[in-house]
């Protein structure tokens, strides 16, 4: 749901307010689009490090907790590594090239750390912690428009401006805001390689540009 449509007092649904931006889910083969998203709702330095450390984190988990299991002599593992390649690479070659070496790095870390007596025990408690702090993290940004029926608004603003309803319901939606953490990394994490690439130079323009649509859109609302 749009700020207009806010503004016109239209009512979010509920899939609205679970996923907060609908088109991050649909359009998973823009780099492009999914960078500019990023930048929108994780602005703070604590949320970029938390989903920086935590993406690397998550993906090296589902590997981890996959590893155990084969089709045929293949390890499952193995089968997640080259979907989770060819995505990155059919969203730009180069980066995908970059993403798909990372996610191999993370296999390897997840094949020794299998050897090293780690299990897919292990593998879930990790996940589930690290989506909680990326969860968590999420405190110090904007609240989006789909949930103050306005604009964006720092959570000290939303929170002492919202009724009784409105909280427990953001609190009732931390439900959902967890395991959608873990759906989000594979996505987020070819985004974050590109953000690497940018600071090393490449593609500034882009990098710019990202940057300024992010903006326009916080000062839109």
């Amino acid at each position: 749901m749009t700020s207009a449509q806010t503004a016109k007092g239209l009512r979010p649904s509920f899939l609205d307010l679970v996923l907060v931006d609908r088109d991050v889910y649909w359009r998973v083969l823009s780099l492009d689009y999914q960078a500019e998203q990023f930048e929108v709702f994780h602005r703070s330095l604590v949320t970029r490090w938390t989903h920086y450390v935590g993406t690397q984190l998550i993906v090296g988990g589902f590997l981890l907790a996959t590893l155990g299991f084969h089709v045929g002599a293949v390890s499952v593992a193995v089968v997640v590594a080259a979907a989770l390649a060819l995505w990155y690479v059919a969203l730009d070659r180069t980066v995908g090239l970059a993403a798909s070496a990372q996610v191999g790095v993370l296999l390897a870390l997840a094949w020794a750390g299998s050897r090293a007596g780690l299990t897919a025990g292990d593998a879930v408690a990790v996940l589930a912690v690290t989506a909680a702090a990326q969860n968590i993290s999420h405190a110090v940004e904007p609240v989006p428009p789909v949930l103050t029926g306005r604009g964006f608004e720092p959570f000290a603003t939303y929170w002492a401006q919202a009724s009784t309803a409105h909280r427990v319901r953001l609190i009732a939606l931390n439900v959902f805001y967890l395991p959608l953490e873990l759906v989000s990394a594979p996505r987020l994490f070819p985004v974050h390689v590109l953000r690497v690439m940018h600071r090393f130079g490449w593609r500034r323009e882009q990098a710019a540009d990202v940057r300024a649509r992010a903006d326009a859109i916080l000062a839109a609302g």
